[in-house]
């Protein structure tokens, strides 16, 4: 978790703002943070905003300070104070994550150009409260279930051969003709080196031998060593690329090719 003092240092001009009916964000890039932010939060609030970024692109929000009311029912019921960010316009939309207490939230990542976040809070007991960050992400680079189709192919980490953005999360769905299998070739491959290399506690890609999150595992890839090329059982494979929010290198560039089962 990112200390108080860090996060006043990185933006020491932001000033919460409430509104019930919704703050709209439209620019490329922003903050905010729960009112009154550094002083805490007033009980009895409930704080909308409406992050917008221009068509092609993705919200990706992430949180340089976060300590909330520690409630009776934690995280994801949260039934105190509490903030809720959906992938969408309203508060209708699918919902990415419900944060309370003084655990550090995951980066989040919409699905479209819209992300809607509340935040809610009861009569007792409050704290500082949060400052988050949004970005637009170019969706062609760094998709959400990003469908690469055909015999052949290549895809790289989003601005390559420049260095990718921190918080970010890319996923490609490999589809390549029936009877084929799919292999995944790095040509070149310079993530950040994690702390615990073997289970990429940092910048990886996560490969899996299917169409899904939930697909058998293959590998999982950090550091800067080039990888042996990667073969799926059939003709799906699954690709995820997560940075955090620390340290950035130039990332991959891959090529796929459709094999004989």
């Amino acid at each position: 978790m990112y200390s108080l003092i860090t996060a006043l240092t990185l933006l020491s001009s932001v000033k919460g703002q409430c509104s019930e009916s919704g703050i709209s964000l439209t620019d490329l890039s922003g903050n905010f943070s729960s009112p009154n932010y550094p002083s805490n939060y007033p009980n009895s609030e409930t704080c909308r905003w409406i992050i917008t970024v221009p068509q092609g692109n993705l919200v990706r929000l992430s949180f340089q300070f976060f300590q909330l009311e520690s409630c009776v029912l934690p995280s994801p019921v949260c039934s105190c104070d509490h903030l809720e960010v959906r992938d969408g316009i309203d508060g209708n939309a699918e919902l990415l994550g419900r944060y309370c207490g003084n655990e550090h939230p995951t980066a989040a990542q919409s699905s479209g150009r819209f992300m809607w976040i509340e935040f809610d809070t009861d009569f007792t007991d409050n704290e500082i409260g949060f400052l988050a960050t949004y970005t637009a992400v170019d969706a062609s680079q760094c998709p959400s279930n990003g469908i690469l189709r055909g015999a052949n192919g290549s895809f790289t980490s989003p601005g390559y051969p420049l260095t990718y953005p921190v918080s970010v999360t890319c996923t490609w769905i490999i589809e390549v003709p029936e009877n084929y299998q799919v292999q995944l070739t790095f040509r070149t491959f310079e993530l950040e080196t994690c702390a615990i290399p073997s289970v990429c506690t940092c910048d990886h890609v996560e490969v899996r031998d299917g169409q899904s999150a939930s697909s058998p595992e293959l590998k999982e890839l950090c550091g800067d060593n080039t990888p042996s090329p990667l073969r799926s059982s059939g003709r799906y494979m699954w690709v995820e690329f997560d940075s955090d929010s620390k340290t950035a290198r130039n990332g991959f560039n891959s090529t796929l090719k459709s094999k004989d089962g």
